[in-house]
């Protein structure tokens, strides 16, 4: 299957050219429509403008190439975090497991770029201690909120992996309380730190900047390590709670602690201009569509 990425080159290129051509400029020079910028503005924020502007920019400098629309297939891979609740149900986000690439500013304009039709080939996860991945599929996901219910494929896979404890009580969150998250932000790259330089390097040589190949190698290496924040609840509705523990790309899906050691939530997203304001689905959306999917509770 052939795939085509933007290298670490091309992106410094991109962002030297023009070079006296100001943002708005850019916009212009590369057809970027006013519907577009609004789209990305309301989407993914005004700072993922730049990806938008360097895609325009990526077709008209032919870094995209020529047999890519005849191509059968282009492979693009996204990450998030998700969690075991037991029995080999996983809970994540929607967006992280249904159509990812509709909440991706590149993958929207790569799309539109090209006139691609996407779909979802694999489902993997990686968890922490485990040297190889599982498969799963998506068993239900809510139409209101974000989030989604994933089976592990294999019986053995829900026997191997701890669950978590929900918070089931009937405040499970109250504003100026405790929470704590855990999750996977900044995916490989930040698992890639933990390594020495050069065999970092090499590992990115040999595999690529993303995918599976180098998950699987990250893995054998047992560096799938979570990054732990803390934090309080700044707000609550009905449908979502508000804490500043600090979060960011590739956390969607983690589970949110309370005082009890409890999950109370689940992480989804955060505000653009304040990285500290954070939003999660309270944990009751979530076992109300764990119940539906089928799952039985462990207790």
């Amino acid at each position: 299957m052939p795939v085509y990425w933007l290298t670490a080159a091309d992106r410094d290129r991109l962002l030297r050219f023009p070079q006296n051509m100001s943002e708005t400029d850019l916009i212009s020079f590369f057809t970027l429509t006013k519907e577009d910028q609004r789209f990305v503005k309301r989407h993914y924020g005004a700072g993922q403008l730049g990806v938008a502007l360097q895609l325009c920019a990526l077709r008209f400098l032919g870094f995209i190439p020529e047999d890519l629309e005849s191509a059968p297939e282009a492979a693009v891979f996204y990450t998030g975090t998700g969690f075991h609740v037991g029995g080999g149900y996983i809970l994540t986000n929607r967006h992280v497991v249904v159509e990812p690439w509709k909440y991706d500013a590149l993958s929207y304009f790569f799309g539109k770029i090209i006139n691609v039709q996407p779909r979802l080939v694999k489902l993997e996860a990686f968890f922490p201690g485990r040297r190889r991945p599982y498969q799963l599929t998506v068993k239900q996901a809510s139409s209101r909120d974000d989030v989604a219910v994933c089976k592990l494929s294999g019986a053995e896979a829900s026997k191997e992996i701890p669950a978590l404890p929900l918070d089931r009580g009937a405040e499970p969150a109250k504003i100026g309380q405790a929470v704590t998250t855990i999750g996977f932000p900044a995916g490989a790259d930040r698992l890639l730190s933990a390594l020495p330089e050069g065999e970092a390097k090499r590992l990115l040589e040999q595999y690529g900047e993303e995918g599976p190949s180098l998950l699987n190698q990250l893995a054998r290496r047992n560096i799938f390590k979570p990054l732990t924040s803390q934090g309080h609840v700044m707000d609550l509705y009905e449908d979502r709670i508000v804490y500043d523990a600090a979060s960011g790309e590739g956390s969607s899906g983690a589970p949110v602690f309370g005082p009890s050691g409890r999950v109370i939530g689940i992480h989804y997203g955060y505000f653009e201009q304040n990285r500290l304001s954070n939003y999660a689905v309270p944990i009751g959306h979530g076992l109300e569509l764990l119940r539906q999917s089928g799952w039985k509770s462990i207790n």
